[in-house]
């Protein structure tokens, strides 16, 4: 039992207590609910605000791991170390643009490292770090006008020989350029596999980008990055993505990828029901300045959308965990502090507008904690 804290349940924020028990949320209030006799530990947390775990859906390495080559477990669970440490209990490692035989191969390595296993989900499975329940395949399906860091030489045009050779249960999301599938035939096979799609990387104007969303695309990839910005003559996909109400759109809020007006402007057109945060971290990061990956992780994504007095901790919170969730079929599972969800949590210090991560619990278990947070 979870004691002290104000809670951010779905309905609002709620002093009161959270009982876990075989990993998953069993109830809210002060008195034991009714499941099977058990010896409940109480961890006070007077004075700390809890949400749920934080969700990532774009994560393409860390300092110490390099998801875009041949990587070892040792480095994938520093990766989730990383991710834990930051408020991130559930993330989808991310793999860029490659041959398709490439990229069968490192999907296959990685899932021998546990990587969209079944029981990734499970709240009794004492070994997971942090959740990796499926990939994000950004590519090769791009435009080879907009590939950013992608290897030009490695884009293709989506075909079905080809997707059949990449697209299984373990993908979660793909992100493609609309404007590569010229006749609709490759969303349409994968509107048939239920396979959450994104818009990015990709020089779709804004009839193509209109043509791809009432197919069934339904998310965009790091809005404003590897794509045209806005013109008034000519307002392409971001145009497109912020005025359809069916779209979310995904955004790198680090101030690097995106100024913190513009990060506005996307909350505001898209609202916090439509708007969800991504880092995009990966190995190389930006200590350059340069925009190949970001540096940030979600927890810093959080606390600068508050710090910019863009919206409230609890709007952020949503843009961090079910919005991302449910994007990509989590919700039923994560994102949100519900009875028979995951206990999957994050514990926050709010002291004098600074926002700090002081312990993360995943399927009950503390993973991370500050010394001296938690009495």
């Amino acid at each position: 039992m979870i004691k002290g804290a104000e809670v951010l349940l779905p309905s609002g924020r709620l002093k009161t207590s959270v009982w876990i028990n075989a990993g998953l949320i069993v109830g809210f209030g002060e008195e034991p609910p009714a499941c099977p006799a058990a010896d409940y530990e109480i961890v006070d947390a007077s004075g700390l605000t809890v949400t749920p775990g934080l969700v990532d859906i774009q994560v393409n390495g860390g300092a110490q791991c390099n998801l875009w080559e041949e990587t070892g477990e040792a480095e994938l669970q520093s990766l989730c170390r990383l991710m834990v440490a930051h408020g991130t209990t559930t993330f989808l490692p991310t793999l860029i643009t490659d041959s398709v035989d490439r990229l069968c191969q490192l999907k296959a390595q990685l899932i021998a490292f546990g990587v969209a296993s079944p029981d990734q989900l499970s709240p009794d499975n004492s070994e997971i770090i942090a959740r990796m329940p499926g990939f994000h395949l950004e590519g090769p399906f791009l435009s080879p006008q907009r590939p950013g860091v992608h290897p030009v030489e490695q884009i293709v045009a989506p075909d079905e020989e080809k997707l059949s050779r990449l697209i299984d249960k373990t993908v979660l999301l793909l992100t493609l350029a609309p404007e590569q599938d010229k006749d609709g035939a490759s969303l349409d096979w994968l509107r048939k596999r239920d396979v959450h799609v994104s818009a990015g990387h990709t020089n779709a104007d804004y009839e193509e980008a209109k043509r791809a969303f009432d197919a069934g695309i339904r998310l965009t990839t790091h809005l404003f990055n590897a794509m045209p910005g806005i013109h008034h003559r000519d307002p392409g996909i971001v145009t497109a993505a912020l005025l359809d109400r069916r779209v979310s759109c995904c955004l790198i809020a680090d101030g690097l990828h995106l100024d913190s007006a513009m990060v506005d402007l996307i909350y505001r057109m898209k609202s916090v029901e439509k708007t969800i945060l991504v880092t995009d971290i990966a190995y190389v990061g930006t200590a350059d300045g340069g925009l190949v990956g970001s540096s940030i992780t979600l927890d810093e994504a959080v606390r600068n959308l508050v710090r910019w007095q863009i919206c409230s901790f609890e709007e952020a919170i949503r843009m961090a965990t079910i919005n991302p969730a449910c994007a990509v079929g989590l919700g039923e599972k994560v994102g949100s502090l519900e009875v028979g969800k995951l206990a999957d949590m994050v514990l926050w210090q709010e002291q004098e507008q600074e926002l700090k991560v002081s312990s993360v619990i995943s399927g009950g278990r503390s993973l991370f904690t500050c010394p001296g947070s938690l009495k």
